[in-house]
């Protein structure tokens, strides 16, 4: 101090802390450029998982919608038939059919994400809202058509009680008669061409062209349903390769 050195220390003191706070900060930013870079490729891990996901949905849907709607136009022919004969039999056995739709959606991958630490896509914020989308209000959506599908299939109504019940089907045997039964004036048959005849009166009257109308209606939402799932499902799908493909 004496010397008048005092400034020069000083200078000196604060050019070290100065390097030194530098340095801390280069290190950090390496740190969170090399975790952001970590985080990047897990989210790409993610998004490869996603698709594959994804045409497992549309794989299904695809095959589901093309079915659903050959049911739809047989059924629309059923509904304008004033009365159904013998060559109506086998399209008739299959609406009456116990069968329904119950389509999930998979969402492994996305359950993946969202128990992740970070619970998002890092650095793929803007696909994230639409693959959350998909599987939030769309998954949503679907699991509440498919649970009113197999409520309004599985309903038990007297008809459909004789059919699945009564009738053992490809012998069309009748058991103990009922309400119903006795209405349609239907007794125990022992050939098949008296079964057919008997089936035929059932579905003839105005309980069974309900439910056939009423099974057009359900096909006809679910196939709404499905359609648009798929076409969000293909448009993911390519949203997320073009996103890779970009990056």
């Amino acid at each position: 101090m004496e010397k008048n050195k005092t400034g020069k220390y000083l200078k000196y003191a604060i050019g070290e802390i100065v390097l030194v706070m530098i340095g801390i900060l280069l290190a950090i930013s390496i740190n969170n450029w090399n975790e952001h870079k970590k985080n990047v490729q897990q989210s790409k891990t993610y998004l490869n998982g996603i698709i594959k996901d994804i045409a497992v949905d549309t794989l299904y849907l695809t095959s589901a919608i093309d079915d659903i709607k050959k049911a739809l136009i047989t059924q629309e022919s059923l509904i304008q038939k004033v009365k159904y004969t013998s060559e109506d039999l086998n399209n008739l056995r299959y609406i009456f059919s116990p069968d329904y739709w119950d389509f999930y959606i998979t969402d492994q991958t996305f359950k993946q994400i969202q128990n992740s630490s970070k619970a998002r896509l890092i650095g793929f914020d803007s696909i994230y809202n639409k693959i959350s989308n998909y599987y939030t209000v769309i998954k949503q959506r679907i699991d509440k058509n498919t649970l009113y599908e197999i409520k309004e299939a599985t309903k038990e109504t007297d008809l459909i009680k004789i059919i699945n019940s009564n009738i053992e089907m490809g012998d069309y045997y009748f058991g103990e008669t009922n309400l119903l039964e006795r209405e349609l004036e239907i007794s125990l048959v022992n050939s098949q061409e008296e079964n057919d005849q008997a089936f035929l009166k059932l579905v003839n009257s105005i309980e069974a062209r309900n439910y056939i109308k009423r099974t057009y209606l359900r096909y006809s939402h679910i196939l709404r349903g499905y359609t648009n799932c798929n076409q969000n499902a293909k448009d993911i799908i390519i949203t997320i390769n073009k996103t890779l493909k970009e990056d």
